[in-house]
């Protein structure tokens, strides 16, 4: 399965779209998966299944939300390799309620969906997240307008540790129990 997982990954990066998560973006978020042992991952906006497929490799269990046809039609093709990845259609705001995904703990939430709902996503999500778990927004500096202030403004005033990166089109990682992230400490193992 690896192996064909892994085929389809280089396919998908030889035509890459542009709401792929940046190969820089999707190294360090590798990184940090293998750090923290994640087992269990949820990620919002699946777009063409890329940036699962490539979580899949790093955890045992992964649940994607997506709600555009379209997009969700391209990602079930992509993905039907990937044994350990299930993929949810509907609004994630509404979805996240669904107590299959509610009732469950995550190592890993990855957020790059709708900008403008990032802090109603954060507000659920958050009660969700594993004692050594963290969360990704993708997009936080390129779209910082979009996703808006209160969203920022929440994040601050939550007992999140924050740390913002400069990769790809921006990257914060929240954490539970105060992990601070330093890119110089964080090597990149992965190409791409």
């Amino acid at each position: 399965m690896t192996k064909k997982v892994i085929e389809k990954i280089k396919t998908l990066e030889s035509k890459r779209a542009p709401w792929n998560v940046a190969p820089e973006s999707m190294s360090f978020i590798l990184r940090l998966a293998e750090i923290i042992g994640c087992k269990n991952i949820l990620e919002i906006g699946t777009y063409n299944g890329y940036s699962a497929l490539k979580l899949s490799l790093v955890t045992n269990k992964l649940i994607t939300l997506e709600r555009d046809e379209i997009f969700i039609k391209e990602a079930k093709e992509n993905l039907k390799i990937a044994k350990n990845i299930k993929i949810i259609k509907g609004d994630a705001l509404k979805t996240l309620k669904d107590k299959v995904i509610r009732n469950d703990s995550y190592d890993l939430i990855f957020i790059d969906a709708m900008k403008p709902e990032y802090q109603g996503y954060f507000l659920i999500v958050k009660k969700m997240l594993s004692n050594k778990g963290i969360i990704i927004f993708d997009n936080t500096i390129s779209h910082r307008k979009k996703i808006g202030e209160t969203f920022f403004k929440e994040i601050k005033d939550s007992n999140f540790e924050i740390n913002e990166f400069s990769y790809g089109d921006g990257l914060i990682v929240l954490s539970k129990n105060k992990m601070k992230f330093s890119a110089k400490d964080l090597k990149h193992r992965y190409n791409g």
